[in-house]
């Protein structure tokens, strides 16, 4: 079994997303390690917007299983 299993045993559906890129992987690579992406403004709006429901919520409203 898969620890993912363990955790999320059911779930509605799956997604999967593929993407051909012309180019060497070694170049791929390495303009992924280049990015920065704590400069990006739309990856720290995208943050912001993640801790949103947690500003209107209280601890005691989350249920324990």
């Amino acid at each position: 079994m898969k620890l993912i299993d363990e955790f999320l045993p059911n779930y509605d559906f799956t997604e999967f997303h593929e993407i051909q890129i012309q180019a060497p992987a070694e170049i791929v690579y390495q303009k992924v390690l280049d990015l920065d992406l704590n400069s990006s403004k739309m990856i720290g709006n995208l943050f912001k917007l993640r801790q949103l429901p947690a500003l209107f919520s209280s601890k005691k409203d989350i249920k324990k299983n």
